[in-house]
Parts: C-alpha cells; structure tokens; sequence
C-alpha cells in the first residue's frame, strides 16, 4: 500500500504524474549482468521484452500484477541479451493476487506458468520469508533502461545495489535503482550465502531520478507457498488456474477479458467481453448468451430461434413447443415424443406418428468474439448437433 511511510522523504516525487508509465520499470547506473540466468524477461510475440520476472519453481516465474494484467506473456526470455543468444520458453498462463488493484498498485504480485521446461542450468530462486531490514543492501535485477528519463540500453540485462529506505506492511522503497522495463524483476538479498528474493520491483517516480518501491515477498507467502509447492502448468481444461490463449473458454476464468462472452460466466453481465446491449435498457437484443430481459418470452406454437426464446419450453422446427412427461399434458393434435435429451409436445400425423422435428441451434455455451469496437459486429457461436425423430411412434407415457 502507498501509505504516508513513503510520503516525507519522497514528497518532491509524489505529484499527479507519479503513475505515468511506471509498469515496465529499469535498472539506472548499474552494470550488465552475464550471469543470474534465473532472472528473465517477459517477451511479446515479437520477442520484445516489456517486464522481469525471477524463475522461484520448475515451471513458475514470479513477476508484477501488472506486467500480466492485459494476458500472459507470449514467451519468457532465458539469458542476458536476445541480440546474443538465449532461450525462449512458452507460456501456458498467468495468475495475479486476487487482491491485485491495477490503478493502486496494491498487491502487486503474480506467477507465470510456463508450457515447457527452463534451460537445465537455471537455478530455482528461494524466496526470502523474514521482513527485509531498513539499511540492507538489496541487488536489482532486470532488463529496464540503463539512464534516467528512459535513456539507455533497453532490453538487456543489468544489476544494480542499493540500500533499503523505507518498510511498510507490503512494500520497501529505495532510491534510484530501477526503472521501466524493471517491473516483476527480483530484488535480491543474501541470506545464509544464497539469493533470496526479498521483492519485486513495482512502481516509482516518472523518470527513474528518485526512488522505487517493491512489493515485499515475505508479505504474500500464504499465496505463494502452495502455487509453488504444485508447480502446476495450467490447461485450458478445469484445473482451477486461468489460462491464455485457448481456443475454447478455460472453465476456471469465463468471466475474465479474454475476448470471450460465455454463459459459463455464471454473472456474464459482469465479463467486459458481453455486448452491453444485454443488460436491461428497454432494447432487445438477440444476440446475447441468455435471453435479454427486454426481449419478451415467445408464446407456445410462436416463431423462435433458439431455446430460450421460449422460456421454460424448447424451441423445436422454429417453433416453441411445450415440454411435457406424458401426452396427457400436451394439447389435442399433439403427443409427447422424445427430442435431444428433452421430451416435448409435437403435432402427431396421420398413423400415429410425430412430426419430423430437430431441435434448434442452442448455444452450448454461446461464445461471442469480442471485437474491439462499438458494437459487437462479429459473433460466433456454436449450435448444439440437431436430431430428429423420424418414424418414432407417439409416446403415451
């Protein structure tokens, strides 16, 4: 939390433009780091690297809320200078603190599960679990810029040291040390002779010229401690973790901005990819997952499209049909007959038999693309199989 701790000895820094940019922050003055192949780089699908991150389990990069905050990253960058050689390793999802708060800043914390195994020689960083000490030196990593007001190399790998200044119940603060590119980047402090890392570089000043503040690690064990005691590599199947990229909706985050608006979400209201024009606004939308509430429930025997067009009853050859146990509960004309997985009213024929009937494309879930636009121009969905029933005899149950 950015409390008063920080507030008298960074009070020329704390203006209205304190947050411009500092998402990406790099090292200032220091020197480029050959070594400590465990930290890496968060990289686009271009390769670029945007954010830091420090390998802490076989398949887990910890890094900042907020360089995972718009999707994983592409790919993690093994080694010191892409230009130079190195390793990339795909990713198969992202996890932030549930708590994390992109405009604050607050519980700036998250891990990155890669799809495919680390290069042999990357060491595993432990984390440091005692509260760091005003005054300990802490060493920088990470692939930022190199000099103040964003100048400098960009993109490779340096280090830096710097004592600790300030401590509060989440976060440390030091001076210049880090800047944009930096973010998610280890602060490393020795203990019993090895790296720990002790934070995680966050936010600071606009121009890299004043301080920097980490989020503290040993304040978020309890949400650490089991994601890297499984070390799991999240599917796009249900394994409670979220994952990018899939071609189908993850059941474990069908509410989150991911392009997709599915009634897996069970509020799909509140998922930013589902068309607004399905909340109550006294307009009818058709193209939504569920029926929009403005939209009146089509009459049994009336025109529909799909089966909640219908209310409670199953649209069936474009036409609302009632369901139904028996034939007794259907109308005269009609019988109960076996459609999909669901019994309804159909009209009976001449012999005795049910009319021909399919059932109507159902959306299992619908899954709309959403398209960056005003409206959601382009929507797919995905109709459930359609059966019939040919020469069925009129059930009498």
């Amino acid at each position: 939390m950015r409390n008063a701790l920080f507030s008298i000895a960074l009070v020329s820094a704390c203006t209205s433009d304190l947050l411009v940019d500092e998402e990406s922050r790099p090292i200032i003055g220091g020197t480029y780091d050959k070594n400590d192949l465990s930290v890496v780089g968060l990289a686009t699908s271009g390769g670029d690297i945007f954010c830091s991150g420090t390998l802490v389990a076989p398949h887990i990069i910890l890094t900042a809320g907020h360089c995972v905050e718009f999707g994983a990253p592409e790919s993690i960058y093994f080694g010191s200078n892409p230009a130079k050689g190195g390793q990339f390793a795909l990713v198969a999802s992202a996890l932030a603190h549930p708590d994390f708060d992109y405009d604050t800043l607050d519980n700036d914390i998250a891990v990155v599960l890669l799809a495919e195994d680390p290069p042999e020689d990357a060491e595993l960083i432990p984390l440091m679990e005692e509260t760091p000490a005003v005054g300990a030196d802490a060493r920088f990593v990470g692939f930022g810029f190199t000099e103040v007001e964003w100048g400098g190399d960009y993109g490779l790998k340096y280090q830096v040291t710097a004592p600790i200044t300030a401590v509060d119940d989440s976060t440390f603060a030091y001076g210049i040390a880090t800047c944009n590119g930096d973010s998610g980047g280890p602060a490393f402090i020795t203990v019993g002779g090895k790296d720990a890392v002790a934070g995680i570089t966050s936010w600071g000043d606009p121009t890299c010229e004043v301080f920097g503040v980490d989020t503290r690690v040993d304040a978020y064990l309890d949400w650490l401690t089991p994601i890297l005691a499984d070390d799991i590599v999240a599917t796009c199947i249900d394994d409670d973790l979220c994952a990018q990229g899939c071609d189908e909706p993850d059941p474990d985050c069908p509410c989150a901005e991911d392009g997709l608006c599915t009634t897996a979400c069970a509020d799909w209201a509140s998922d930013p990819d589902c068309p607004p024009e399905c909340l109550a606004d006294e307009v009818c939308w058709e193209e939504c997952p569920e029926r929009d509430e403005d939209c009146p429930i089509v009459p049994e025997g009336g025109d529909c499209a799909r089966d909640f067009d219908c209310g409670e009853n199953l649209c069936v050859d474009s036409a609302c049909r009632r369901t139904c146990a028996s034939s007794s509960e259907c109308l005269d004309g009609e019988a109960c007959a076996p459609v999909d997985e669901a019994d309804v009213c159909l009209p009976v024929e001449e012999g005795c038999q049910c009319k021909l009937a399919t059932r109507a494309p159902g959306w299992k879930p619908s899954v709309f693309l959403a398209i960056a636009s005003f409206l959601f121009v382009s929507r797919q969905r995905r109709p459930v199989k359609a059966r019939s029933v040919r020469n069925r005899r009129c059930s009498d149950r």
